[in-house]
């Protein structure tokens, strides 16, 4: 449905009506939506994308408190308008190697043709070989692979080389930036309610985990 058939009904017959009830041109709107268990370790709720991948985020801080790895994390903003917050803050950090966390797509939902299934659901993390905006580095690559195989972390490949993450900001960044991403797979990704499973946000954690442990000791 084109965006100019779309409107909000507010009970107003005029702008001048409108504007009486705090509503100008301009005005943000979003969807009321809670987080809920659907049963059987499936959860609802919004913006998964990026929430799966701030959840990740904080587990892995709290599973290498008081380690001797020097890492850095950063809560980017308008990653979909041009990865901007990531461009601006792997200038200022600098890092040696660069993970970006993500919630991505898994279209394993009826009507769906196989070929444009880029993820699934309970199949793991997924880890991204290419997309639009990168080509993983191979150290990166290779140290998420091993790791899922070594330590049994079920994961899988992003299959659908679409769209694209911060990592495509950060591996630009100076000289260049080793770089990659891991996602947590979720139904209707954009849509107002997104669908993950536990399990995948809990392997997912576990890979980042590793991964921080393994690439710092490099």
């Amino acid at each position: 449905m084109p965006v100019e058939d779309l409107f909000i009904d507010i009970g107003a017959g005029s702008v001048k009506e409108a504007n009486k009830k705090g509503v100008e041109i301009g005005t943000v709107g979003v969807f009321d939506v809670e987080f809920a268990e659907l049963g059987g370790g499936y959860l609802r709720g919004k913006a998964f994308d990026d929430r799966a991948g701030c959840t990740v985020l904080v587990e892995v801080f709290k599973a290498v408190k008081d380690s001797p790895y020097n890492i850095t994390a950063v809560g980017t903003v308008q990653e979909e308008v041009g990865m901007r917050g990531a461009r601006t803050a792997a200038w200022q950090a600098d890092p040696d190697y660069g993970l970006a966390l993500e919630g991505t797509f898994a279209a394993d939902v009826p009507g769906s043709r196989e070929d444009r299934m880029s993820a699934k659901l309970k199949n793991g993390p997924v880890v991204t070989v290419a997309d639009r905006t990168t080509i993983t580095h191979p150290i990166v690559l290779k140290t998420l692979t091993k790791l899922g195989k070594e330590r049994s972390i079920p994961f899988q490949f992003k299959k659908v080389p679409t769209g694209g993450t911060d990592a495509g900001a950060i591996h630009l960044t100076k000289a260049g930036v080793p770089s990659g991403t891991i996602a947590v797979p979720c139904r209707y990704i954009h849509g107002p309610a997104s669908v993950t499973h536990l399990d995948d946000l809990n392997n997912t954690i576990t890979l980042a985990t590793e991964f921080v442990k393994a690439i710092s000791e490099l």
